[in-house]
């Protein structure tokens, strides 16, 4: 068989042909077959092997992030590689036992049940807001759970497209983890092909497109959109505490993941509290003038023009209806600078608060009744997560759980970093599948003598017997 192509694209011509994508998902075919049977051993030997490929190009994928979002490497070791070393560390232990043989059941141990088992090919579509932890802590989820891997990376993000492709040719094996660079055309190539699983992040536009095309069966299909992400203060909130975990997860990466809230909704009496925390926190991690926050090497820029404008957009308009910029919002369109901003007294009929900015943008909306928050809530819509930040979460807690998927409840920054990726646990269960396990004790122990009813039985008729004589 002719070697499989490990890095195919269509930045350069000839574009990539459907053959060169079927041929790639044959050899992960078969490779998923041999997986089926694999023992323990050869699914830590994978794990290990991506974890060295991860360490020796390190480097390189840094650099890559810089040179995309302009981060800062500091900035991209805590909200990159933490969570990404974290996230093996996770799949290791839990799958320690997935791949053993089943075992015989003991008297004195109880017998697994249940298995884990893969489902075999799996294609991972990213978008490019968190262009490292996204793509990769899916990646090792999927080859934890024994699946073969086909990443697509956004072609927004294109150094660290080509920086994972580099590494996948030179440390990996097609058979088991194969990149593929090109625009939507190829991802629309992929997807036409029969993976078993097909994993894609994007915006609420892009997906519904998908999701009309779609031909294959529904339940191979997982479907994430962007959408925004809300923060609520109430009264009894800690403001110094909020305002920090606020400002770190917004403004990091110049606002370009979906970490942070992209609206906050804060209760009227402690609004001015807020935003003076909220100001110092911003100083307080890129400069207290704008000279420093603007030559601050650990503030990351926009990516490219076009987000530039479209966020300044969104600011002119919000302006334009009555928004009063109290922090930030200064523009620099030489180098794509945008300031850490918060807009005090914003609509809820603004672009800005329906719209994800993805940028260091924070509308802030003022309530001082419950009615007044549902109708807000209401008016933003169903969103992913809420971050809620309270002493007193009983009352809330019910409130908001019809507007969003899940609410958290004081978030540390590790939770607020990782909107878009879920936990491991949930990882695994969605890149594995479970299979009832037949006990073995059935199998062998009624061969080796009569099973323990039978002799109760043998020995009631012997002792009636005794006694009727």
């Amino acid at each position: 068989m002719a070697k499989v192509l490990k890095i195919v694209g269509n930045d350069r011509p000839p574009a990539v042909s459907l053959q060169v994508m079927q041929r790639v998902l044959q050899s992960q075919q078969a490779r998923a077959n041999e997986l089926l049977n694999a023992n323990q051993r050869t699914h830590r030997k994978r794990l290990k092997q991506l974890h060295q490929a991860l360490k020796k190009h390190q480097a390189a994928l840094t650099q890559a992030v810089h040179d995309d979002i302009k981060a800062h490497s500091a900035e991209v070791a805590v909200v990159e590689w933490g969570p990404i070393f974290k996230a093996l560390k996770q799949a290791k232990q839990q799958t320690a036992t997935w791949h053993r043989p089943s075992r015989l059941q003991r008297w004195f141990q109880p017998a697994e049940t249940v298995r884990q088992l893969s489902k075999g090919t799996s294609l991972i579509i990213t978008a490019w807001q968190q262009p490292l932890a996204q793509p990769l802590i899916h990646c090792i989820a999927s080859i934890a759970a024994g699946n073969t891997v086909t990443l697509k990376p956004s072609h927004k993000s294109p150094a660290v497209a080509k920086a994972l492709a580099n590494m996948a040719e030179s440390e990996l094996d097609p058979a088991d983890f194969a990149v593929f660079l090109g625009d939507a055309r190829i991802a629309q190539g992929l997807l036409s092909l029969h993976f078993d699983y097909n994993y894609v992040c994007g915006n609420a536009t892009s997906l519904r497109h998908i999701q009309g095309q779609w031909r294959n069966e529904p339940e191979k299909l997982q479907l994430q959109a962007l959408r925004p992400t809300i923060g609520v203060v109430d009264t009894s909130a800690d403001p110094e505490q909020a305002a920090k975990q606020i400002a770190w997860s917004r403004y990091r990466y110049s606002g370009q993941t979906e970490s942070g809230p992209h609206v906050l909704l804060v209760h009227e009496g402690i609004r001015h509290r807020f935003v003076n925390e909220l100001k110092k926190a911003g100083e307080n991690l890129y400069g207290q003038t704008l000279g420093r926050q603007r030559y601050n090497k650990a503030y990351a820029r926009m990516r490219d023009n076009e987000q530039f404008e479209q966020i300044r957009n969104l600011f002119i308009e919000a302006r334009d209806h009555g928004a009063t910029d109290t922090i930030g919002g200064h523009f620099f369109q030489r180098d794509f600078f945008i300031s850490p901003s918060v807009l005090i007294d914003v609509l809820d009929s603004a672009k800005i608060v329906s719209n994800a900015s993805s940028g260091p943008l924070l509308p802030l909306l003022v309530y001082d009744q419950p009615q007044r928050l549902q109708e807000l809530l209401t008016q933003i819509g169903h969103v992913n997560v809420i971050n809620l930040y309270t002493r007193n979460p009983d009352t809330l807690l019910a409130q908001l759980g019809n507007y969003c998927d899940s609410v958290l409840l004081n978030p540390s920054e590790a939770q607020t970093g990782n909107n878009l990726i879920a936990d491991m646990p949930t990882l695994l269960a969605r890149f594995s599948i479970k299979q009832p396990v037949q006990l073995r004790r059935t199998l062998w122990f009624d061969g080796l003598r009569p099973p323990w009813q039978e002799n109760k039985m043998r020995w009631l008729q012997r002792w009636l017997q005794r006694l009727s004589r």
